[in-house]
């Protein structure tokens, strides 16, 4: 089975070796090692359905990542049996390493509940031999086609069924099997096998695929999907016929024996025109029929509107996609040789499935938070609905428009569409950021991401242990997903830690989680998906990204290693990233995801004021400055600004070196002062401070007002304070009156992402979609990676 293609074919064997792993994992033990044992005979059979069936749906899987590898195109996707499986992880309806799972589970429960039972599959017309007296020892497990049926039955009543058999003078053939696949005589398993199943995340596929058990065409697979492709009779004949009378097609047969090839040629209607083409040869393979395949003269002219599946199996290391496009050649005749298809890879396959499952995303990319709402409810929608990744922008808001944005996200969204909301840290105020997450867990909020964390918090901790729960097998699940902003190191490893063993106490002592969940958290971490922050608009550390992802990477690895997390850890990288260069350079880094930021508020969907957009469209890569961050103006902390036809980042920085020079509003010499009411804040000290006092009392923070009348240093800081909130207000609102004060917080990726877009359509922030950004970026990093590759090889 697969032999020769495997020692053949880097992307086969390596899509194989992948997919051993995951059985490696949950059984201990290698299938490859079974199925390429030394000495094992081409036609040998398996002594376990343990081996077997995972065997079956690893090489299935992985002739098909390999015929999607060198280019073929589909439209659908069909199997029968153990195939519907196999074929819902090529068409995106489920991660292929948790349809590989699903397989093994699938062997184990019936392996541990089911009696031993046969099938025999028999040639010649049904009515002939299919009586009441025959079906009361067994049930039709198969309609392949016309003159071809399976039968399914105890193993005891093997020997009177085929004595009826040769009484009505059938061909017919015992089948090497263990059990009675698609009979109640499985049944047993079933209960267990649905139980696992809930626990097995199913998504929104890219194909559509016709179910054998029904002979009709689904787009969505019910929770019982995968247990009635298993016990329900296969109606082959009836899957063709509804196929062919949609038009002729081409028919790719990737069982590892060659057998659906044969079923097709006999289902197809006569006069069909269809082709069918195998990959295997009986218990082996050809290689010039899995390269022929890729020829275009091949395709039926009748097959129309293809595209191209997108839930190929992504590989992690990319030298290894790299090693099979250089190597791979196509061997046509003896001694003579053609070089391989160009090499493309394609969007979808770009980083790590594992984030793209999580979160049932398309592509492994997503869209940050931008505080105040510039990532606004209508951005979050707009991406959930292409199956894209955001996050709400929740930071500087009330509670009250926090759910009133949740409320409308969720109105529009259908379930399984993604989205996220913002969660900031709040050290000053703990009580607030508590609220946030109350309000998170009373909406049904699974996914937030966390930004400004430089330790864990109560709050945060509450969240992540308040969506853990256990698989009946035992595993931990966390329901609740966090995305870590990171740009320091020691950040990182509190987020790929355990929850801290002080917080889950004090939250253990106030009842807010159970000693279930305090338990379960030792065995995860805060965060499986941590983003890397490079140097960004907003608040940033100014990191270069080829500086700080390679250690937090090693990181990442000795911290999966030394916890032995069930699930993995996935490292994103955000910060510059504005054209397909950068993203591609983030991919090759060994990012698992990349996220965008800055380019994104200047999109129709932003909550930024078009008046802004239209500043923003126009900068360049060095448009932007560093400026106090407002929120920490005490501490010095940074946030990168744009600069062009503004003054803010001068002002603010000015305001700065104010604050740090004298000890009260008091001590600033009168020409300054003039200048600071007359230009900056064009109203008087105390007029800012009765507004600042009016906002504290608004939000029962009467203390601060205290603490200032008894530290000037600290009334100056809370009058400066007001001007950064001021500049982001008029921002937002953009009525253009005091442009020059405007805060827009952005980064230079921007100012790159400008310059490639110049002379499009997309040049005009009115034509920007955030989702058509989105595609458009990732398809060209696949395009520059691609291209990349090839310049490799003609060296």
């Amino acid at each position: 089975m697969a032999r020769e293609l495997y020692e053949r074919d880097t992307h086969f064997r390596a899509t194989l070796r992948d997919s051993d792993q995951v059985v490696r994992a949950r059984c201990g033990e290698s299938v490859l090692d079974v199925l390429f044992a030394e000495g094992k005979s081409r036609n040998e059979p398996f002594n376990r359905l343990l081996h077997s069936h995972p065997a079956i749906f690893m090489v299935e899987y992985a002739l098909a990542a390999s015929l999607l590898h060198r280019g073929v195109r589909v439209d659908m996707v069909l199997g029968a049996s153990l195939g519907a499986t196999a074929a819902a992880a090529v068409a995106g309806y489920m991660d292929p390493d948790l349809a590989l799972l699903a397989v093994v589970e699938q062997a184990i429960a019936l392996e541990a509940h089911c009696t031993r039972g046969s099938m025999i599959a028999v040639v010649g017309e049904r009515q002939r031999y299919l009586t009441p007296e025959l079906l009361a020892l067994c049930e039709l497990a198969a309609d392949n086609f016309a003159t071809h049926s399976v039968l399914s039955l105890p193993e005891q009543h093997a020997a009177a069924v085929m004595a009826h058999l040769r009484q009505r003078g059938m061909a017919f053939q015992q089948l090497p099997v263990a059990f009675a696949f698609h009979s109640r005589w499985i049944d047993a398993a079933g209960q267990t096998y649905r139980t696992v199943l809930q626990d097995i995340e199913r998504r929104q596929g890219e194909l559509p695929m016709m179910c054998c058990a029904t002979g009709k065409l689904l787009r969505r697979l019910s929770a019982d999907y995968f247990w009635t492709a298993v016990r329900e009779p296969i109606l082959f004949q009836q899957a063709i016929s509804s196929l062919e009378s949609q038009g002729s097609h081409r028919y790719i047969d990737l069982s590892p024996d060659g057998t659906l090839a044969t079923f097709l040629k006999h289902a197809l209607p006569t006069g069909s025109v269809s082709q069918v083409h195998t990959v295997m040869s009986p218990f082996g393979s050809d290689m010039q029929r899995l390269e022929r395949l890729t020829v275009p003269q091949h395709a039926s002219a009748s097959t129309t509107s293809v595209r191209e599946n997108q839930h190929a199996r992504s590989c992690t290391d990319v030298s290894v996609e790299t090693e099979s496009a250089l190597t791979s050649t196509v061997r046509e005749g003896r001694g003579r040789q053609k070089a391989a298809k160009p090499f493309r890879l394609d969007a979808g396959s770009l980083g790590s499935r594992i984030f793209r499952h999580r979160y049932g995303l398309h592509y492994a990319y997503m869209t940050g938070a931008m505080y105040r709402g510039i990532a606004s409810a209508d951005l979050v929608i707009r991406m959930g609905r292409a199956g894209l990744l955001s996050f709400f922008g929740a930071g500087g808001l009330s509670l009250r428009r926090i759910e009133a944005a949740i409320v409308r996200i969720q109105a529009e969204l259908n379930t399984g569409q993604p989205y996220g909301m913002n969660l900031l840290a709040n050290y000053d105020y703990p009580a607030q950021e508590m609220a946030v997450v109350e309000l998170y867990l009373k909406s049904g909020i699974s996914n937030v991401e966390a930004a400004a964390f430089m330790q864990m918090t109560p709050a945060l901790v509450r969240f992540r242990l308040q969506g853990l729960r256990q698989s009946a097998k035992g595993d931990v699940i966390c329901s609740h997903r966090i995305i870590a902003k990171v740009s320091r190191p020691e950040v990182a490893r509190a987020f790929m830690s355990p929850p801290p063993t002080h917080i889950l106490e004090r939250l253990l002592e106030q009842g807010l989680v159970t000693a279930q969940q305090a338990e379960w958290s030792r065995r995860i971490p805060m965060s499986h998906d941590i983003c890397v922050e490079a140097d960004s608009g907003g608040h940033t550390d100014g990191g270069i990204a080829a500086v700080m992802m390679p250690p937090l990477l090693r990181m990442r690895d000795e911290m999966q290693r030394t916890h032995a997390y069930a699930e993995p850890i996935c490292m994103g990288l955000a910060g510059g990233i504005g054209g397909p260069e950068a993203a591609a350079a983030a991919f090759m880094l060994g990012a698992d995801f990349v996220a965008t930021g800055s380019i994104n508020q200047c999109t129709v969907e932003a909550g930024m004021s078009a008046d802004g957009k239209s500043m923003l469209q126009e900068i360049d890569i060095h448009d932007t400055e560093y400026a106090p961050a407002g929120d920490m103006f005490e501490f010095g902390a940074q946030v990168q600004v744009m600069k062009k036809s503004v003054f803010f980042p001068a002002r603010a920085n000015k305001l700065l070196s104010l604050y740090q020079h004298y000890a009260s509003l008091d001590e600033i010499p009168l020409r300054t002062r003039n200048q600071l009411e007359g230009s900056f804040f064009k109203r008087s000290f105390d007029q800012i401070w009765h507004e600042t006092m009016s906002y504290l009392q608004s939000v029962k923070l009467e203390h601060e007002i205290a603490k200032a009348q008894a530290n000037t240093k600290h009334k100056m800081a809370l009058v400066f304070r007001w001007y950064f909130a001021y500049s982001t207000r008029i921002a937002i609102e953009g009525k253009g009156e005091d442009r020059v004060n405007y805060q827009i917080q952005t980064g230079p990726a921007l100012g790159s992402f400008n310059q490639w877009v110049k002379g499009t359509e997309l040049e005009s922030w009115s034509n920007r979609r955030v989702d058509h950004i989105a595609l458009k970026l990732m398809d060209a990093t696949a395009a520059h990676l691609s291209r990349s590759f090839a310049r490799f090889a003609d060296s």
